[in-house]
Order: structure tokens, then sequence, then C-alpha cells
């Protein structure tokens, strides 16, 4: 199986990869293909972007997941009845374990592709088992270098050992009188150092190396080292090993050693705007790094300060304005990938 071909972007958008821009520069618009439920996708809403070692990219929606090879779609939903089908049709999360299979965080439970059976099998909470997940709905799914999965919920994190089929859990922090709304997938990220990463609606957390103990780390007001905002969005390592954290306000950089944050607002500091809510983060070759927000994405030189804002394409003969962008991926072959509430 050959890598998706170059020329296909998702609203995802195809964008040609310019050496430089100007400051505070707003993009001419720029020419992208545009798929939706018209056009092969099972659902318009995009969750979750992967591209799998063998060049597939695998989309998930409120409705299925899409796995798309340059050509076509095909589509996996929940059927009823069907113990090998999708446990729920709300796709947030998917990641790939070192054999390949791919794991996929739903709505209800958790379920894994497996290739060599070509099959989908799922886990789910059990009261009457203390070894299984801590709760159905998921709300991110992670691989980490060392074959463990790791498994977001709304109290904990849950590591699932697959040699021994079992869960363990972390519960963290988790304020019951916070309450947020809209999309809510937190991320999970395993650094070069092997400590991991996740997010939450109250904070950033680290577990060390050795998977023993929790770190918060949590914004406070008065000090502006600490992180712009609770509520963590996307998580990104650069070709530098820089770790980047997208909140809903504002994004951050963390220096590993004063343990600070490093804030940047795009549309200033004092000015909560859909421009500082970060929902994803890449970065293409030349090390600029797209980020997606709730009003269209970004292009950001960290060594020059240097932001580009897109928040238009051309896509199908028609100028289409971008809202919110809800995944943004750097393919293998350098291509751009977004996803939006519109499609891909």
């Amino acid at each position: 199986m050959g890598k998706v071909p170059g020329y296909y972007l998702f609203f995802l958008f195809y964008w040609l990869v310019f050496p430089e821009v100007l400051p505070a520069q707003v993009a001419d618009v720029q020419k992208a293909e545009h798929f939706s439920a018209e056009n092969g996708l099972s659902q318009a809403q995009i969750n979750a972007i992967l591209q799998d070692k063998y060049g597939f990219l695998w989309i998930g929606t409120q409705d299925g997941l899409n796995r798309y090879d340059g050509n076509k779609f095909v589509h996996f939903q929940h059927l009823p009845f069907d113990t090998t089908s999708l446990s729920n049709n709300y796709v947030r999360s998917i990641t790939e374990d070192p054999d390949h299979n791919l794991w996929i965080a739903t709505d209800y439970g958790l379920c894994v592709f497996k290739r060599k059976e070509n099959r989908i099998s799922c886990f789910f909470h059990q009261d009457d088992n203390p070894n299984s997940l801590t709760a159905n709905q998921i709300y991110g799914v992670y691989a980490d270098r060392r074959g463990d999965i790791w498994i977001k919920t709304v109290h904990a994190i849950d590591r699932f050992d697959r040699s021994k089929n079992t869960f363990y859990h972390f519960p963290h922090f988790n304020d019951p009188q916070n309450f947020v709304t809209g999309l809510q997938n937190y991320p999970i990220l395993e650094d070069g150092k092997g400590f991991l990463w996740f997010g939450s609606k109250d904070g950033l957390f680290r577990i060390d190396s050795l998977r023993n103990s929790i770190v918060r780390f949590s914004s406070v007001p008065s000090d502006p080292g600490s992180i712009s905002d609770n509520y963590i969005r996307s998580l990104f390592i650069d070709h530098l090993g820089s770790l980047w954290i997208g909140t809903r306000n504002g994004l951050n950089r963390f220096d590993y050693f004063s343990g600070k944050f490093q804030r940047y607002y795009p549309s200033g500091r004092t000015l909560s705007s859909p421009e500082n809510s970060v929902n994803a983060i890449t970065e293409d070759y030349t090390g600029r790094l797209w980020i997606g927000t709730d009003n269209g994405y970004l292009i950001y030189i960290p060594d020059k300060g240097v932001i580009t804002k897109v928040t238009q394409v051309e896509a199908n003969n028609q100028i289409r304005t971008l809202r919110m962008v809800t995944g943004i991926f750097s393919d293998y072959t350098g291509i751009i990938w977004i996803g939006s509430l519109e499609g891909l």
C-alpha cells in the first residue's frame, strides 16, 4: 500500500508550504480540496486524525471512524448486536500501538482494531471488576513507547497492560464545580525524556518516567510563569524537543529547566478571543507550527515570532470561511491535513 497521494488535503486543506511569512500577516486565500459527508466521510465533524504505519489516514468523527487511502473512504461504525463493530460512533481519539493495532476512544468504551485478525473488540467499565476501565466515556487514548495504552476518563487516567490484559488506575485532581461544555477531547503525549503528559479541564498533568507519581500544573493568575489556562486542548513535541501546550486561552511552551511556562497569546495577552483557543498543533518540515483555533488556523515561526492567520480557503471552486479547526496533522510526505466542524 503506497502513501496517501500528495495532492490531497482535509478541510483538510491542501496547502503549498511557502518559505517565509510577514509578521501579523493575513494569508492569501489558498486552494484546497474539501471532504465532507457528501463526498466520502461518514460525518463532517472531525475529532481526530492519524496516519498509520502503512500510510492510511484514519479520521474520527461524531458518527464513525473513517479510513482514507488517497482515493476512497471506508467507514467503521457501530452495528447493533455485532460485538466486532465499534461500541459507539462518537470517536474522540485514535492511536497506534507497536504491533500496529489501532486503539479508538469512543463515547462508550475503548475499542481496538486488531490488524492480524481484521476485527474490532472493545473494553468497558465493569462495576464488579476493579481491573476494568474507570469509566466508559473515553476522552483520549495514547500508546507509549513501551507499548502500554493510556486512556483518559473523567476522573482518572488508566494504563492498560497488554501483556496482562489489565487496567491500572491513576486518579487525579478533578474539580466537580468546573463544568465545561463543547468539545472535550483531552490530549495525552509522551516526551523524549519518558514523561507522560495529559490534559484535563483542571490543568496539565505529568507522570514520571517510572510511572509512579503525578504532578499537576495549574494556572495561577498572579504567576506569569504558570500555564495560561487550566483547560488543556492540545499537546505537541516539536523537532527540538520542546513541549507546546494549547489551552482554552493561549499557547504555552514548557521550560524543562525552570519548570515554568512561556505564554503566547495570538490575539493579545488580555484579549480572550477565538484565536487564543488552541485546539490542535503540528509542525511542518521547515519548523513552523500550525495551530488550529476556534477561528481558522495560524502559522507560527517560533524563532522569529511571526504569525500568519488563515481564515479562508478556496475549496471545490468555492471560498470557504474556516471556523473551529479541531485537528491538524502533518503526514509522512509533509502535507498538512486540517480537520474542522465542516469536514476535512
